[in-house]
């Protein structure tokens, strides 16, 4: 605490950035979940940064708070997206990868494009890495505090503001400034696989199509307020804050719940998070063979593996559906910034590295997928053969593409 503190004062003094950080393993215990449930010693620790990070003023409007492993694939097309709904800058933490992302992130940080904070630990059982990133950078980190809001906005998520925002996010945390709360949320959007069954290197917007209106919602809040985050909301552990939907709709601080249960049983319509959670056979496979924590540690040795088997009826159930993709409407702006991206030296030969490892890696988990569903009871017998054909299709489409299996 006391060395956070110091580091908090100078940087007030100074406003330097640094923007490539380490959230070393000396912060692992930070991953353990809720600071109030770590002892007497932590938790009033935390509250005296907190109120002392209350008083810093920020000068800039908002940025972005994410936690990322192996998802070099998405960077460029998720920074682009935001950055044309107005979002300039962003925080991104990450650890053990294995794609190649390092490289790539080190040159985005090196040319200002964003700050990186290396999140890799000790591995130490039971440490949640989202948990350890969100409070670091909400009770220690002092950059983050130089705006004034602040989004927690995964890799697969990417904020839609409304074509009445006229696109912008500016619209909106204006009206709730305007109304003086703390927090805002808005509601997912989750998005469907349209048939695909391989990963190309198009936009999300254009290749998935607008699914179901989900209940759970994603947050952007006042950053000097609160002092811990969930995926879904953020915390104040020692004061109550104001608590409303993007629409400006308020609820009380006990609507906001551990389990991230949502605030609102009507869906947003300021803006919403377009999640894509399921994207094509290929990348769904590989979004659950990312080697997340398990409740033993980082897993190191990345394998295909689910806790729920209703994940393979989820998408059995959802790939021929069809659609339309209201973000489409910003393709043409994110392709641009797209290129710019790429244009930096060292993007576009990081890119081509992480495309290359995805490839070799992916097809592995395909066909690790088929043999876990095959011995799993819990499965019905239709799930199981739509994935069989999943499986078949998805082989002969690789090799029609020329990729490596």
């Amino acid at each position: 605490m006391h060395r956070s503190l110091l580091e908090l004062a100078h940087w007030n003094v100074r406003r330097n950035s640094c923007s490539i950080r380490k959230a070393a393993g000396e912060y692992d215990f930070l991953g353990y979940g809720h600071i109030r449930d770590r002892g007497n010693g932590i938790y009033w620790g935390s509250v005296i940064l907190g109120i002392a990070r209350e008083a810093i003023e920020s000068r800039k409007d908002i940025a972005l708070l994410a936690t990322a492993r192996d998802e070099g694939i998405y960077f460029l097309e998720w920074i682009a997206h935001h950055r044309v709904i107005g979002i300039k800058d962003f925080f991104i933490y990450t650890n053990d990868n294995t794609d190649g992302s390092d490289a790539l992130l080190k040159i985005l940080a090196e040319n200002g494009e964003i700050t990186w904070i290396n999140n890799t630990g000790n591995h130490i059982p039971g440490i949640n890495m989202q948990y350890k990133a969100y409070n670091h950078a909400l009770t220690t980190l002092p950059e983050i505090l130089d705006f004034r809001w602040c989004a927690v906005v995964d890799i697969d998520e990417a904020i839609l503001p409304s074509q009445g925002s006229k696109n912008s996010i500016f619209p909106i945390i204006s009206a709730r400034d305007e109304q003086g709360v703390d927090c805002f949320s808005l509601n997912w959007r989750v998005y469907y696989p349209n048939n695909h069954l391989t990963w190309s290197n198009g936009l999300s917007a254009d290749r998935f199509i607008e699914g179901d209106k989900h209940p759970l919602v994603k947050s952007i809040f006042k950053t000097n307020l609160f002092n811990y985050s969930y995926a879904h909301h953020p915390e104040c552990s020692y004061s109550g804050r104001i608590y409303a939907t993007v629409d400006g709709n308020t609820y009380s601080q006990n609507q906001t719940t551990k389990e991230d249960l949502n605030f609102t049983q009507i869906p947003t319509e300021w803006a919403h998070v377009c999640h894509y959670h399921l994207r094509s056979f290929e990348e769904y496979i590989w979004k659950f063979s990312r080697g997340e924590n398990d409740g033993k540690g980082v897993i190191k040795n990345k394998h295909f593996r689910y806790n729920n088997p209703a994940i393979f009826d989820l998408f059995a159930q959802t790939f021929k559906v069809k659609g339309i993709s209201t973000a489409s409407r910003l393709s043409e702006d994110i392709h641009t910034e797209m290129r710019r991206l790429l244009e930096i030296p060292g993007v576009s030969d990081a890119m081509q590295e992480i495309i290359s490892k995805y490839h070799k890696a992916s097809a592995v988990f395909v066909e690790e997928s088929l043999q876990s569903m095959s011995v799993d009871d819990r499965i019905d017998s239709n799930t199981k053969h739509t994935w069989e054909n999943l499986c078949s299709s998805w082989r002969q489409e690789r090799l029609q593409k020329g990729t490596n299996i």
